[in-house]
């Protein structure tokens, strides 16, 4: 009896060392799993707020305008121009401030919003990208250039999903399907690109819109929903072409 008990042990000591390693292991691949998917929502937290404040911000960004900058919800859009003028806005009222002129010269207006205490909040891009965001979703491009290929600097995505390209019919709706991102898992992708089976044509517009993948990692323009901002909505950027 004694002779098969000391192999029947080595062999449960095996059985047990072995299960302790693969534990150990399991739990380091699930700490190292949810370090990646915190890594992952945290990148998606720093896109989406990035993506908002561009949304909020890049409209008051014309052709002459260097950075924004804000106090007391006024937003001062500063002029690059020597003799230009710095334009404040506050709510949906637009002040124009030329520089440069004396302060009793000032219209009541100017000095009631030149004097803040401003402090930078954006830096405005030579070319202003087309941005939109739900407060989940989102995606950032800008104009394209004719050719077979459509390039998206940044989507956001709160669930997996696909960047799809639309032709534009005579009233401005969304026509034909010419093209569609790989799946996207959710989270942040930089620089998404896409072939398109129509070539884009010079100073035409497309429709590039989000839509949420029904679980299959498969495009269809059937079962894949797009997303809205709103019932009448989209969530979607209109882009143009151009050399």
């Amino acid at each position: 009896m004694k002779k098969y008990l000391l192999p029947l042990l080595l062999g449960l000591t095996i059985v047990i060392i072995a299960a302790i390693v693969y534990l150990n292991q399991q739990i380091d691949i699930r700490q190292e799993q949810d370090l990646k998917n915190e890594e992952r929502a945290e990148r998606l937290r720093q896109s989406l707020r990035q993506l908002t404040d561009e949304v909020r911000y890049q409209r008051y960004c014309g052709d002459d305008v260097q950075s924004l900058e804000s106090a007391n919800d006024v937003i001062k859009a500063i002029s690059m121009l020597p003799g230009g003028a710095d334009r404040y806005y506050q709510g949906e009222k637009e002040i124009v401030c030329p520089k440069n002129i004396p302060a009793e010269d000032r219209s009541n207006d100017c000095r009631s919003v030149q004097d803040f205490n401003y402090r930078p909040v954006y830096a405005c891009p030579e070319a202003v990208p087309l941005s939109l965001t739900d407060g989940r979703n989102g995606f950032k491009m800008r104009q394209q250039e004719p050719g077979n290929a459509v390039i998206v600097d940044l989507v956001i995505m709160e669930q997996p999903g696909f960047i799809v390209v639309h032709t534009l019919n005579a009233q401005g709706q969304p026509g034909d399907i010419i093209g569609h991102s790989p799946w996207l898992n959710y989270g942040a992708w930089d620089i998404v690109s896409m072939a398109v089976t129509e070539t884009l044509a010079n100073k035409k517009n497309y429709l590039a819109v989000l839509y949420q993948d029904d679980g299959d990692k498969e495009f269809s323009a059937e079962n894949d929903l797009p997303l809205k901002i709103t019932d009448d909505q989209l969530l979607s950027v209109k882009f143009g072409v151009s050399r």
